[in-house]
């Protein structure tokens, strides 16, 4: 620019303007005046052959500034008169913080088909919620891709296509990606249609409580379990949030938590850490809020459970036991608690997610076996064995992003999240707590 902009009767080649501007740039850099003045113009007038003439020369530097600085100036000041655009009236907004936890946001989380959205009790999501606060999603962040969890929570009607396009309008906004991170087949096809690739990373194992069959020739190592449990002496309590008269043992479950990940370690080697993100992380005001069961074994707490409790559905969360449970424990826990649900009428018991089948993973690409191997290494097993055990019905769970380089990044961001999740931060004190889910239950 400041080439073309000196006087014509100068005849100063580009190969002589480029060096000395290079130099009297740096001049301006070194001596830190605002936009190299003084510095960059002293320096030029110095470098370039005096054929220039000094006052064509000024004159020419004037008015590349006119051009460098003033122009892009006035158009950013156009801008910034103008405004942004006003968010249409369909737009969803991306509550974070105590928003997401609101009384609003989680009884809409627990009023829907999704209970597993009231992980948003732990802290560390935020809440996409449409503006007609029917519908949401639950989002997490962390690596520069902003995740959709499970699919839409809330009474709906959902809207996935109008979700997908606002989960990926709200990561757009941030500089960040989208991603999905265990959505079912119906919030993939949505997905699918605005251009997200797609890898199956999970199955969730759920089952019908109302159906539920002891006696069924698939779940004979179940009974196998529960009665070795029976004769230890086992004896199995539950407590809910919206049960008067139930105190929670806290005390005892968080020795019980606090022995879980040594046990663990000691036993298998596993990571002695508690997971996040997709994972419940114990904590005395989230169980709170929960139903809880409580495995006794000589008169001394050995191992609890806890559910998500929404209006049809449970989901499975925390699965905690000590190192001396007998064998058989988190199994009578699991049969009880779907006794209990076929007793309160719940339509849908979850068991959360267990690894996808590995023919799914058969023929995709390398990219994607890249993705689904780092998620699956964070999130463990699930303890599949354990769950499989109780002959559930399974359906498909996708990771869903933008190409092949964005799956990758995708499963990255999610391994992260999971293995390194932020302090927990629960919604309040353990009697709010449970005041909540009572009002979010009715």
């Amino acid at each position: 620019a400041l080439w073309v902009l000196l006087p014509e009767d100068t005849a100063l080649p580009f190969a002589s303007v480029l060096p000395a501007s290079l130099v009297a740039l740096g001049a301006g850099l070194v001596l830190a005046t605002p936009g190299g003045v003084g510095p960059f113009d002293l320096a030029l007038v110095s470098l370039l052959p005096a054929a220039a003439g000094n006052a064509d020369l000024i004159a020419a530097i004037l008015a590349f500034r006119v051009v460098y600085y003033a122009a892009p100036a006035l158009l950013a000041a156009a801008f910034v008169l103008v405004g942004p655009r006003p968010q249409p009236a369909t737009a969803a907004i991306l509550l974070t913080g105590t928003e997401a936890r609101s009384p609003r946001v989680l009884g809409l989380a627990a009023a829907g088909s999704r209970a597993e959205a009231l992980l948003l009790r732990q802290g560390e999501h935020a809440a996409l919620v449409a503006a007609g606060g029917r519908s949401g999603l639950l989002v997490g962040s962390a690596g520069g891709t902003l995740t959709a969890l499970r699919d839409p929570f809330g009474p709906g009607p959902h809207g996935e296509a109008a979700l997908v396009s606002a989960m990926t309008a709200a990561a757009r906004s941030r500089g960040a990606r989208a991603a999905f991170y265990k959505c079912g087949p119906r919030l993939a096809v949505h997905a699918r249609r605005a251009g997200f690739r797609l890898i199956p990373v999970a199955r969730e194992a759920w089952l019908r409580p109302a159906e539920f069959d002891l006696s069924a020739p698939a779940r004979a190592s179940l009974r196998r379990k529960i009665r070795q449990a029976a004769r230890a002496g086992v004896t199995v309590r539950a407590f809910a949030p919206d049960t008067a008269g139930d105190t929670l043992p806290i005390a005892c479950l968080a020795r019980i938590a606090g022995d879980w990940p040594r046990g663990r370690a000691a036993r298998g080697g596993a990571r002695a850490r508690e997971h996040g993100f997709s994972m419940g992380r114990f904590a005395p005001d989230y169980v709170s809020g929960q139903i809880v069961l409580v495995a006794e074994h000589r008169g001394t707490s050995c191992a609890f459970l806890s559910l998500h409790k929404g209006r049809n559905e449970w989901v499975l969360d925390l699965t905690r036991n000590a190192a001396a449970a007998p064998s058989g424990t988190m199994q009578a826990l699991v049969a009880e608690a779907i006794a209990l649900a076929r007793a309160r009428g719940v339509a849908r018991l979850s068991l959360a997610a267990i690894p996808p089948d590995p023919a799914a993973l058969a023929g995709r690409g390398p990219a994607a076996r890249l993705a689904a191997r780092l998620i699956a290494h964070a999130a463990g097993d699930g303890r599949a064995r354990f769950k499989r055990d109780f002959a559930p019905r399974t359906t498909p769970l996708y990771l869903a992003a933008h190409g092949r380089v964005g799956l990758v990044l995708s499963g990255l961001a999610v391994r992260r999240q999971i293995v390194r999740p932020p302090p927990p931060s629960p919604v309040g004190d353990s009697a709010s707590a449970a005041g909540i889910m009572r009002r979010v239950a009715g």
